[in-house]
């Protein structure tokens, strides 16, 4: 993208370089949507001034206690666990689009019952800066760096839609329509998770707005997410019912929040951040591709979940 099609294109969705204040953003005020900020979508997205909406702030210790649920059964259709996709950059921030018959995933049992739900996307939240704060959904008061949407410097999110559903799009909007599956990140400078460098390569390939690049290098779940491999007996997450953070906002989700983090790379999360930094001075406005977040909404009287310890069976 030349300088003259970024200025035609801020030109177009009315941005500008000094309205990118990433304070105000946190706080509500700007917008990571064409010309109106995280409190003034329900004027356009009515569901966004619903009363079941996401993140939430979460006091697990103020949790209740689950009580007796089936197992958390987690199947990868691929024969050798692998995921191939559409890594896509929309503008707002990163994620993948799964090729479900290259393979995927799907999830069963928790608070989803019998109900199967098949991976349609991963999302990825991180900040610009290492001192500021990409997770939606805050834990005991205390907001992780970011949530791996499953991050503590990001955030990366799996996201699932109901099979009794047809596709993505027809369940979104439905009750029991989708869960996401939140985990958070740390960012580390030692070990770390050496599947997410596939991840992070592609991510890095579509910080241009607004791009798309297919993988062939096929990226392992378990690999990338170990706690749905390695928690074995000691599954523990928070749950309850919300929404989705991005308008249209529909309140269609079960949310799974881990508080376990993954490592990822320090070094290579932060040749992200410098990409998404320069896009985002060029784009102004529009250019929110990191601290993608929406603040904490209301619990009206929501129950939150807490699971100390489940089983969990993997195929």
């Amino acid at each position: 993208m030349t300088k003259k099609a970024v200025n035609n294109y801020r030109e177009n969705i009315g941005g500008s370089e000094d309205t990118c204040m990433v304070d105000e953003m946190r706080n509500g005020k700007n917008s990571i949507y064409i010309g109106f900020g995280p409190d003034k979508w329900f004027e356009h997205f009515p569901t966004c001034g619903g009363s079941s909406q996401s993140p939430i702030s979460i006091d697990k210790f103020e949790a209740e206690a689950s009580g007796q649920l089936p197992p958390v059964k987690i199947s990868t259709s691929n024969e050798n666990g692998l995921l191939f996709g559409y890594y896509i950059n929309d503008g707002h921030g990163f994620g993948m689009t799964i090729d479900k018959e290259q393979g995927t995933a799907t999830i069963s049992g928790g608070p989803l019952g019998t109900d199967t739900y098949t991976l349609e996307k991963i999302d990825f939240h991180f900040s610009c800066q290492d001192k500021e704060f990409a997770s939606e959904h805050i834990v005991d008061g205390f907001s992780h760096d970011g949530e791996v949407l499953i991050l503590s410097h990001d955030k990366i999110q799996l996201v699932f839609y109901n099979t009794k559903y047809p596709n993505f799009n027809t369940a979104m909007d439905k009750s029991d329509g989708l869960t996401i599956m939140a985990f958070f990140i740390l960012l580390s400078l030692g070990d770390f998770n050496k599947a997410s460098l596939v991840m992070t390569h592609f991510m890095e390939d579509t910080a241009e707005p607004v791009r798309s690049a297919f993988s062939k290098y096929g990226m392992n779940l378990y690999d990338l997410l170990p706690p749905l491999k390695n928690m074995g007996s000691k599954l523990h997450y928070v749950y309850y019912s919300g929404s989705l953070t991005r308008p249209p906002c529909h309140e269609s989700v079960t949310w799974m929040v881990f508080p376990e983090a993954v490592r990822f790379s320090f070094h290579e999360v932060l040749k992200l951040m410098l990409k998404a930094n320069q896009w985002k001075k060029m784009l102004g406005y529009h250019g929110h591709l990191c601290n993608n977040v929406r603040p904490p909404q209301p619990l009206n009287g929501r129950k939150v979940h807490v699971v100390e310890l489940s089983h969990s069976a993997y195929d």
